[in-house]
């Protein structure tokens, strides 16, 4: 369980405590001076380790710390400030009376961890130092770690939806990877959950510090996705800085015109959350335009990516309505697979790898007043093929995917080309006509 940090802001400012909070530290790993299983100090650019652990592990805990510090002061745009210091305990009959304050001694008791801060302040002046007090369970420490960042960088961590999210996103951030990579009982707890969290919920700002680790990673889910999904990342991360330096602005304000947008896509992450899902290769599409396909039997087209989720078929259908459709082209559903067509290369599977499938999305009618708790409402997905024609049992908007599992999406290639029209009406189709993928 990760705890919430405590803190407390000291107003008066004495230079020689200044000083002393910030004093910078030689970098370099010491070697341990005390004996095996007591505690030792251990030394990096950016962070005092105190720990009973063997020096391997502590050198490896340095190592991790100093990764993730590295990638969530890229994110953030701001250098670290001061020494982060650490207490990290295995067993605490190591650790002599009086070596940690009570309340950190308390949240290692629990298993967990907590990041205790003092700051001063005046008109012109701000410095802060947070210590971490944590078990040496790998994930813990870099959870508070990055609470402690904050404080001392920013000098706060933002609201309780945030600080814990984005804390838990610190220790699972990896270089270049945006899959979900996150702790196994946090993804089973998502899994399983019945009813999942609401966004609603998350950001309730009545929520006080100091619960549990489940809520912790319903926080998570939601940054993940804010900070992954090409719709929301880029006005993600200034809103982050500005919750930090307790500016005025929220995520209402933020996010305000696509609240509905975001909530939707949001449900979807926790139904088909898993290890290896990209949250980037699935968004959602709201730019595109939909029209009915004209009664002339002018098509309408698209471009279906194998290596993406639902994507606009540009089409908006009306239930009971023949349309007739080709997809031509081959797609990819692994990186070693045999091309295949939208058939999926067995036309009587259903749910082949590779097979073309639909889904109609019923959208808010124009105008209606934006309820979060009733978001975008989508059918069942049915297959379609290389060629064909089908009638929808409801209105709305068609979108495509080549099928595949959810988490799977990223080594996928290729793209079919797709077109629609009413059927009996107009032209023929072409035939569909098979390329390799691209």
């Amino acid at each position: 369980m990760r705890n919430r940090k405590t803190g407390r802001r000291l107003w008066a400012c004495l230079p020689a405590l200044l000083v002393a909070l910030f004093a910078q530290w030689p970098v370099f790993a010491a070697e341990p001076v005390a004996a095996a299983g007591k505690p030792a100090d251990f030394r990096s650019q950016n962070f005092l380790v105190h720990t009973d652990v063997p020096p391997a592990e502590a050198k490896a805990l340095l190592e991790r710390l100093e990764t993730m510090l590295k990638l969530i002061s890229g994110y953030w745009g701001r250098k670290p400030s001061g020494i982060i210091e650490c207490y990290i305990v295995r067993d605490l009959a190591n650790w002599p009376d009086g070596a940690m304050p009570a309340g950190g001694v308390a949240k290692i008791r629990e298993g967990a961890g907590v990041t205790i801060s003092e700051s001063l302040r005046s008109a012109n002046t701000f410095v802060a130092k947070a210590t971490v007090y944590s078990v040496a369970d790998i994930g813990v420490p870099q959870h508070e770690a990055v609470h402690a960042y904050c404080q001392q960088t920013f000098g706060s961590v933002g609201p309780l939806w945030y600080a814990e999210g984005m804390a838990e996103m610190g220790q699972y951030w990896r270089e270049g990877n945006l899959e979900v990579s996150c702790h196994p009982g946090v993804l089973e707890h998502i899994q399983k959950a019945q009813p999942k969290r609401t966004m609603r919920e998350i950001l309730d700002t009545n929520r006080q510090a100091g619960d549990t680790w489940e809520n912790y990673a319903w926080r998570w889910a939601l940054c993940h996705l804010l900070a992954n999904n090409p719709n929301y990342k880029a006005q993600f991360r200034p809103l982050g800085v500005g919750l930090l330096l307790e500016q005025a602005v929220s995520f209402e304000e933020t996010y305000g015109a696509v609240a509905e947008q975001i909530s939707f896509e949001y449900d979807f992450f926790l139904n088909h959350i898993d290890r290896g899902y990209r949250v980037d290769l699935c968004a959602w599409d709201w730019k595109r335009k939909f029209a009915t396909p004209p009664p002339g039997g002018t098509p309408i087209a698209a471009k279906v990516k194998a290596a993406a989720g639902w994507q606009p078929s540009g089409a908006t259908l009306t239930a009971g309505t023949p349309y007739a459709y080709t997809a031509s082209g081959t797609w990819q559903t692994a990186k070693d697979a045999k091309p295949v067509a939208a058939d999926g290369g067995d036309k009587g599977k259903k749910n082949a790898p590779g097979r073309l499938v639909g889904i109609i999305m019923r959208a808010s009618e124009p105008g209606q007043r934006f309820d979060i708790s009733k978001p975008f409402e989508l059918s069942e997905p049915f297959d379609l093929s290389e060629q064909g024609t089908f009638t929808p049992t409801s209105h709305g908007r068609l979108f495509l995917r080549c099928f595949d599992q959810w988490n799977e999406l990223a080594d996928n290639a290729g793209t079919v080309s797709f077109k629609l029209k009413l059927a009996a009406v107009g032209d023929p189709l072409p035939t569909p006509t098979a390329t390799k993928p691209r």
